[in-house]
């Protein structure tokens, strides 16, 4: 699939910060005015037991896969390397968001969507009030998701890639060893003007990182 970047506005996309508390309060303070369909507990939401079908990823792919209230799905494995691949599975014809953060209000975001085959995934940082996701390319840093493959089909968009644990990118936030928590959210359609019609919060867990 041919990757294809945007710089397009993301005025409404809702700022999604992986702490219960945080991410609970910008919904209220973001434009739009709209009200998730899935509330955010004070922990990771449980994983579904049995996954839909068009939610998997085919097995041994990944080595951990965990799906959340029939909507998302986060697959990945970390390699000896320090390279983590990741398979996302959003139940939507839309873009969907997962973002790392960190308690002092650095964020680290990836929105992605598939149009008409071509698959955009946008590596950005710290959204603001206004709803802004700025791409880390234009803030002087470095996009640093690569191998980045996708489709969309059956209600469900698909998006596969790699990253580093840590990319040395200063609007990058590192995957660190034990329980990563992170936001996710999905919209509605490819228009990342819409706002999320689903979020929720999903975890990396990484039992140790790679020696060197």
């Amino acid at each position: 699939m041919k990757l294809r970047n945007s710089d397009r506005s993301l005025a409404k996309l809702v700022i999604i910060i992986p702490l219960a508390v945080i991410a609970i309060s910008t919904m209220t303070a973001c434009g739009g005015g709209g009200t998730p369909t899935t509330s955010n507990p004070p922990t990771s939401q449980p994983p579904t037991t049995t996954l839909p079908p068009s939610l998997n990823f085919p097995s041994g792919k990944y080595v951990n896969e965990v799906t959340y209230v029939d909507q998302f799905t986060l697959a990945y494995t970390v390699t000896d390397d320090g390279i983590i691949s990741i398979g996302i599975k959003a139940k939507t014809g839309g873009w969907f968001a997962i973002a790392v953060g960190s308690p002092h209000g650095q964020s680290d975001i990836w929105i992605g969507y598939v149009t008409g085959g071509q698959v955009t995934l946008l590596d950005t940082h710290n959204a603001s009030y206004s709803g802004a996701h700025p791409l880390d390319t234009g803030s002087g840093g470095t996009d640093d998701l690569t191998n980045i493959t996708g489709s969309e089909g059956n209600g469900v968009t698909t998006i596969e890639f790699k990253r580093k644990l840590d990319t040395a990118d200063k609007y990058d936030l590192p995957l660190v060893a034990g329980s990563n928590i992170v936001t996710w959210a999905i919209g509605p359609s490819d228009d990342t003007n819409q706002e999320h019609s689903v979020i929720g919060l999903a975890t990396f867990e990484i039992r140790q990182l790679p020696s060197h």
